[in-house]
């Protein structure tokens, strides 16, 4: 099982009492600029909705935990989850297996990090593309996405593996926003991605 919801977070009220987790709070309560509270209250009340969707005698708020390397989990572990946000979309997919997403707002291409962080097939694909941004950003995402899915983070350096060409990536565009997602061992067919509204 693989699916994935996204959702505009601009009409998300802050001041709202949603239910959300203790960790979303904790989150929430650290942040100072509106758009990103907006974005994370969005993506768990995104992932309230796939939870409620695929398994109704689930317990909102739910309790969320944390592995050793920081990924947010579901405690007793029945799914696992991965969310991400960026400009005003958040992202949410839910899955039997160990799962990674990422959504970036298309930005622009700066050579530097792509020689600091990303392996070198990866800088070259970059360089043949006619749209580098475009390029520069996809790969990013797809990046995010294999190191959430492993659940190390940063943990795992960055330019230490290439996504070009992993079967376990799916990767598209929608607007000027990129997904990617990564499901370990492979994903079989182009998941749905379904919209709603928050």
């Amino acid at each position: 099982m693989l699916k994935v919801y996204i959702a505009d977070t601009g009409g998300i009220d802050t001041s709202a009492a949603y239910p959300l987790s203790d960790y979303r709070r904790e989150r929430v309560g650290c942040l100072h600029v509106p758009e990103k509270i907006r974005e994370s209250i969005g993506a768990e009340l995104l992932l309230n909705h796939a939870v409620k969707e695929l398994f109704p005698a689930a317990v909102i708020p739910l309790d969320i935990t944390c592995s050793g390397y920081g990924k947010p989990e579901i405690s007793g572990g029945e799914f696992h989850f991965s969310l991400s946000h960026s400009n005003g979309r958040v992202l949410c997919a839910v899955s039997d297996s160990a799962v990674g997403a990422d959504i970036q707002y298309i930005s622009a291409f700066h050579d530097s990090v792509a020689r600091r962080f990303f392996a070198a097939d990866e800088r070259e694909y970059i360089l043949s593309r006619p749209d580098r941004d475009a390029a520069f950003t996809g790969i990013w995402c797809r990046k995010e996405s294999y190191i959430k899915a492993l659940g190390t983070g940063l943990a795992t350096p960055l330019e230490s593996f290439s996504v070009i060409g992993r079967s376990d990536i799916f990767y598209t565009v929608t607007g000027k926003h990129h997904i990617a997602l990564c499901v370990p061992g492979g994903i079989d067919a182009a998941p749905e991605i379904t919209e709603i509204l928050l």
